[in-house]
């Protein structure tokens, strides 16, 4: 069975870290200390999830989970639009749905739905976490969208009953940020909130709704082709050769499945990051119009000569050379 290719929206993400910094909290270091690699949100659509929720941890690890409803607030409220308005959109199921309809688009893997028995509503996150150690601040995280979603519609500071989460356990300031009353049922197959029915929603209207970053275009279908692999590195080359090992991390998968794919599609792991290493010189030579030096600055080389003898080793040319018979054609 195909591995499924766990990508977050670098559209989303810049949001978050922009409102981030207008906190006050130093995005570039918590990037560095996971290795995040910041810039490259600007220049590619997808990123691996896996470091998405790197940086989550961090952020967690620095601030505490309150950052996550915080987070959550400012994103709802500004990236939402919501405005007042004299007639109600409808129900509190229809609203919500209208609400999750843009948050969808807005990612590629994580889906929210509404089910309901006869007494309540549950507001369910469609989605497996591969590792409880490392994503129980991402699942709180969306556990705080969900809460401040309904608190928004509603117009109440509306606090949860009862909470499923796939994780083995929660951290306890995120169990103070819940309430008392709140019953938390760890290692559950879902991640999900129950909704009383008697909720009513204030006068919301939301705005552009249909627009989000959903574009599937980057990625083809979900398993670990060649194709995909290289989306998914390519926001990495500028910080050097990646290790197998770390590669595999990012990617959800062992060193040897890894491999194992790309020996299936005709190459191999080496071959494959030379490949994404040419293609990111040869771009940054042809078309940056930036000296070699900077260049070689750029991709981690300690100096000019080392990168120029790593371009003729991939490339059969020098750099200069490369220019120029670019120019030439």
């Amino acid at each position: 069975m195909p591995r499924q290719v766990q990508v977050a929206y670098t559209g989303l993400i810049s949001i978050v870290v922009n409102h981030l910094q207008a906190l006050g909290i130093d995005v570039y270091s918590l990037a560095e200390r996971c290795e995040f690699p910041l810039e490259a949100i600007d220049n590619h659509r997808v990123i691996t999830e896996e470091s998405w929720h790197q940086l989550i941890n961090a952020l967690v690890e620095d601030q505490g989970s309150q950052i996550l409803f915080r987070i959550s607030q400012d994103f709802l409220a500004q990236t939402f639009c919501p405005t007042v308005v004299d007639q109600l959109p409808g129900s509190f199921s229809e609203s919500l749905n209208v609400l999750m309809g843009f948050a969808r688009s807005m990612s590629y893997s994580d889906r929210v739905a509404l089910a309901q028995t006869e007494h309540h509503y549950q507001l369910v996150q469609k989605k497996v976490y591969l590792d409880s150690k490392s994503t129980l601040f991402p699942e709180q995280l969306a556990l705080s969208f969900m809460i401040e979603m309904i608190r928004m519609l509603t117009g109440t500071d509306w606090q949860p009953t009862e909470v499923f989460m796939q994780s083995d356990a929660v951290s306890d300031d995120f169990k103070a940020l819940l309430g008392r009353r709140c019953k938390i049922y760890c290692q559950h197959s879902q991640t999900k909130i129950v909704i009383a029915k008697d909720l009513t929603v204030q006068n919301l209207v939301f705005l552009n709704h249909q627009t989000g970053f959903s574009d599937d275009s980057a990625l083809q279908g979900e398993d670990l082709s060649t194709a995909n692999i290289a989306v998914l590195l390519k926001p990495y080359i500028d910080y050097g050769r990646m290790p197998i090992n770390k590669a595999a991390v990012l990617l959800g998968v062992s060193s040897r499945t890894l491999q194992r794919r790309l020996l299936a599609q005709g190459t191999s792991y080496n071959a494959f990051v030379d490949g994404l290493l040419k293609q990111r010189m040869a771009s940054l030579v042809l078309s940056s119009g930036d000296s070699f030096t900077d260049i070689a600055q750029l991709l981690g080389y300690s100096t000019p000569g080392h990168f120029s003898r790593a371009f003729k080793k991939l490339t059969g040319m020098s750099p200069r050379e490369y220019r120029q018979h670019g120019a030439q054609s």
